[in-house]
């Protein structure tokens, strides 16, 4: 695994600095007064997007916490995606990037009911994810290689998603809104 900060400058490099992933955030889930869980953190990728407000990071990396608990604004902690030992309604809304990628679907379907339990009734969860990408191109990016398309990552999820480009990087990103 790259040193977190290390890492940051790399998918920086390869995603446009995360211009339209940044965008993607800042329209689902930006506003003030919100509580947000950050699932999958990272070294706090997107917590500038939330600073200010009452943001929690949450990553299974202890270096990746640990850096972003010196460098960025919020609370980070150390936890699977698929155990959030937080309380049930502590959350407005939850950010998941860059983690069913790397879950199976029983996996995904875990984290997903963790989140339900963490969010507010009327939550919402913007879910983020990498899509593969055909040819050399895709062969040649370093990184985990995403294997769910857009179909198979609408029926896991059980809501509509868009594929949009960032940088040399395909993703797919879906709001799912819970009663």
């Amino acid at each position: 695994m790259l040193r977190p900060a290390l890492a940051l400058f790399v998918r920086a490099l390869l995603a446009g600095d995360f211009a339209a992933v940044r965008a993607k955030v800042r329209a689902e889930l930006g506003g003030p007064g919100r509580r947000t869980l950050d699932l999958g953190c990272g070294p706090g990728l997107f917590a500038d997007v939330f600073a200010g407000e009452d943001y929690v990071g949450l990553d299974p990396d202890l270096r990746n916490v640990a850096w972003a608990r010196r460098a960025r604004p919020g609370a980070f902690l150390v936890a699977s995606p698929q155990r959030v030992d937080l309380p049930d309604g502590r959350f407005d809304q939850a950010l998941v990037f860059g983690v069913v990628e790397a879950l199976a679907d029983p996996e995904v379907e875990a984290m997903l009911r963790e989140l339900r339990r963490v969010a507010v009734p009327g939550g919402r969860v913007l879910v983020i994810a990498e899509l593969a990408r055909p040819g050399l191109l895709g062969r040649l990016l370093p990184g985990p290689r995403p294997s769910r398309g857009p179909d198979a990552l609408q029926r896991l999820l059980g809501a509509p998603v868009e594929a949009f480009r960032c940088g040399l990087r395909l993703y797919a990103g879906a709001l799912l809104r819970w009663p």
